[in-house]
Protein backbone atom coordinates (compact mmCIF):
# COMPACT_ATOMS: atom_id res chain seq x y z
CA UNK A 1 0.00 0.00 0.00
CA UNK A 2 2.69 2.35 0.73
CA UNK A 3 4.36 1.59 -2.80
CA UNK A 4 1.06 2.88 -4.37
CA UNK A 5 1.14 6.02 -2.46
CA UNK A 6 4.88 6.55 -3.46
CA UNK A 7 3.96 6.22 -7.17
CA UNK A 8 0.98 8.33 -6.64
CA UNK A 9 3.16 11.38 -4.93
CA UNK A 10 5.67 11.08 -7.36
CA UNK A 11 3.11 10.96 -10.63
CA UNK A 12 1.33 13.84 -9.10
CA UNK A 13 4.78 15.76 -8.17
CA UNK A 14 6.05 15.10 -11.46
CA UNK A 15 2.34 16.49 -13.32
CA UNK A 16 2.80 19.93 -11.27
CA UNK A 17 6.35 20.26 -12.14
CA UNK A 18 6.06 19.94 -15.38
CA UNK A 19 7.81 17.27 -15.89
CA UNK A 20 6.29 15.80 -19.42
CA UNK A 21 6.66 17.22 -22.96
CA UNK A 22 4.19 19.71 -24.11
CA UNK A 23 2.13 18.17 -26.45
CA UNK A 24 1.81 19.57 -30.01
CA UNK A 25 0.34 19.10 -33.50
CA UNK A 26 2.00 16.39 -35.98
CA UNK A 27 4.52 18.69 -38.27
CA UNK A 28 3.67 21.84 -36.34
CA UNK A 29 6.56 24.25 -35.81
CA UNK A 30 7.50 26.71 -33.02
CA UNK A 31 10.63 28.71 -31.76
CA UNK A 32 12.82 27.57 -28.45
CA UNK A 33 15.50 29.89 -27.90
CA UNK A 34 17.74 30.32 -31.16
CA UNK A 35 15.99 26.53 -32.50
CA UNK A 36 13.02 25.75 -34.79
CA UNK A 37 11.04 22.84 -32.80
CA UNK A 38 8.73 20.55 -35.10
CA UNK A 39 6.39 18.13 -33.68
CA UNK A 40 7.46 14.65 -34.74
CA UNK A 41 6.83 11.12 -33.61
CA UNK A 42 4.76 10.34 -30.44
CA UNK A 43 3.34 14.24 -30.64
CA UNK A 44 6.14 15.52 -28.93
CA UNK A 45 9.09 18.41 -29.40
CA UNK A 46 12.31 17.57 -31.48
CA UNK A 47 14.72 20.17 -32.68
CA UNK A 48 14.93 20.63 -35.72
CA UNK A 49 17.35 23.32 -37.02
CA UNK A 50 20.03 25.45 -34.56
CA UNK A 51 19.12 28.92 -35.90
CA UNK A 52 22.55 29.98 -34.36
CA UNK A 53 24.54 27.92 -36.52
CA UNK A 54 23.86 29.20 -39.92
CA UNK A 55 24.90 32.36 -41.08
CA UNK A 56 25.31 34.29 -44.22
CA UNK A 57 24.49 37.76 -44.90
CA UNK A 58 27.08 39.06 -42.41
CA UNK A 59 24.02 39.25 -40.22
CA UNK A 60 22.92 36.85 -37.43
CA UNK A 61 19.74 34.26 -37.66
CA UNK A 62 17.27 33.64 -35.74
CA UNK A 63 14.00 32.00 -35.33
CA UNK A 64 10.88 33.90 -36.78
CA UNK A 65 7.53 32.59 -37.83
CA UNK A 66 6.82 33.03 -40.93
CA UNK A 67 3.58 33.33 -43.08
CA UNK A 68 1.96 31.04 -45.61
CA UNK A 69 3.19 31.78 -49.08
CA UNK A 70 3.34 29.54 -52.75
CA UNK A 71 5.98 27.83 -51.00
CA UNK A 72 4.69 26.30 -47.87
CA UNK A 73 2.26 26.95 -44.82
CA UNK A 74 2.47 29.18 -41.88
CA UNK A 75 5.34 28.03 -39.53
CA UNK A 76 8.47 28.58 -38.06
CA UNK A 77 11.98 29.18 -39.63
CA UNK A 78 15.83 30.20 -39.62
CA UNK A 79 15.66 33.57 -40.97
CA UNK A 80 18.74 36.53 -41.29
CA UNK A 81 18.06 38.82 -38.01
CA UNK A 82 16.29 42.14 -40.52
CA UNK A 83 14.10 39.48 -42.14
CA UNK A 84 12.12 38.73 -38.74
CA UNK A 85 8.88 40.55 -38.33
CA UNK A 86 9.30 43.28 -35.65
CA UNK A 87 9.12 42.15 -32.17
CA UNK A 88 7.41 38.45 -32.93
CA UNK A 89 11.31 36.82 -32.97
CA UNK A 90 11.96 34.75 -30.51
Amino acid sequence: MMKTWIVLACFLGCLLAGCWPEPCVPEATRCDGSFVDVCGVGDTWEPADDCSAVSGGGEPWMCCPVPADEFGPAGHACVPASDCFAGEAH
